[in-house]
């Protein structure tokens, strides 16, 4: 019941699919191995195999803990999909290799899980595409400009923190005093929300704190996907995504980003039942949150490593 996209969304003779995940040096990377680990366990294992491709040649040199897990490079990846890519599936954990890779683009294409436009990533069109959005959340003004030279206004001397840039969209700044990322996998039938606050460093969530079921952010953050469908963004907002939103310390919700690729975190909500490899394979899988509950609350505060020693107990 949970999903309208088969393992056999491409070729439905096909029983054993190759997963490629792009920039999987990362903590998309990360989570995407282990949610696949998870998704093994689950269904006592399956002929899939998984290929972690990184830029970084030394990625490749990595071992991985099972048979059908393979870190390649890039190169590699591209030769193995130019010999044959009826079983592949590109697996969204990455962004910049699905809009500058034309072999990756093409491939991606045929399969709506990772299919992407040009559009996802104007930053500027995106944001007013959202912005008549009826619901409470706030999509911030933003513009375009071309050719522009940024430099601080006060405490600066002669060049110190000029950029000179072209095609910026500029949005006007919010003061947020929490922020949250929710990992949703969503088809024609489904919207399975995945919420949490977490606290930043170097864009990085260093604190999370996982949302109550009932959390109101929910009900705003489904009609805001729902409108969002109705519009030209209406598969960016389908299959696996998430969406990062903040509030002020009025209580205002804001829009902040939506990527059509997992979070880079998303592995922390494998203990309160998030596994995407289930959802795209309609697989039924043995939700954690029973088994978690009294490990991990909601509405406490944890570090992200901590959570990380915890999480193979739940892969």
């Amino acid at each position: 019941m949970w999903s309208s996209v088969r393992r056999n969304v491409l070729h439905p003779k096909v029983d054993e699919m190759r997963y490629f995940v792009f920039e999987a040096g990362s903590r998309c990377g990360f989570s995407a191995e282990q949610f696949f680990v998870n998704y093994q366990n689950i269904v006592g294992g399956t002929d899939d195999s998984l290929y972690l491709v990184d830029s970084d040649k030394t990625f490749s040199t990595v071992n991985t803990t099972r048979d059908n897990i393979f870190r390649i490079s890039e190169e590699e990846a591209f030769d193995l999909l130019s010999l044959d890519s009826s079983d592949v599936i590109i697996f969204p954990a990455d962004e910049l290799t699905r809009q500058s890779n034309s072999l990756v683009m093409f491939i991606a294409s045929y399969n709506p899980i990772s299919r992407v436009d040009p559009l996802y990533y104007n930053k500027r069109q995106v944001n007013l595409t959202l912005a008549p959005n009826p619901t409470g959340i706030i999509v911030p003004y933003t513009f375009k400009m071309n050719g522009v030279v940024v430099r601080p206004n006060t405490m600066s001397a002669g060049s110190r923190g000029v950029q000179f840039l072209d095609d910026v969209c500029v949005t006007k700044k919010v003061e947020l005093s929490h922020e949250y990322v929710v990992d949703i996998y969503c088809d024609d039938s489904t919207i399975a929300m995945f919420g949490r606050e977490v606290k930043l460093r170097s864009g990085y969530d260093k604190m999370v704190r996982f949302l109550d079921d009932d959390d109101p952010i929910y009900n705003e953050v489904e009609a805001f996907v729902r409108y969002a469908q109705t519009s030209d963004l209406c598969d960016m907002f389908s299959g696996i995504f998430h969406v990062q939103l903040g509030k002020n310390r009025n209580g205002s919700l804001f829009f902040i980003e939506a990527s059509k690729r997992l979070s880079g975190t998303s592995i922390v909500n494998i203990v309160r039942g998030y596994n995407p490899f289930c959802f795209i394979n309609s697989v039924e899988k043995v939700s954690c949150v029973d088994r978690c509950k009294d490990e991990f609350k909601t509405n406490q505060w944890y570090r992200y490593e901590d959570i990380l020693l915890q999480l193979y107990k739940y892969v």
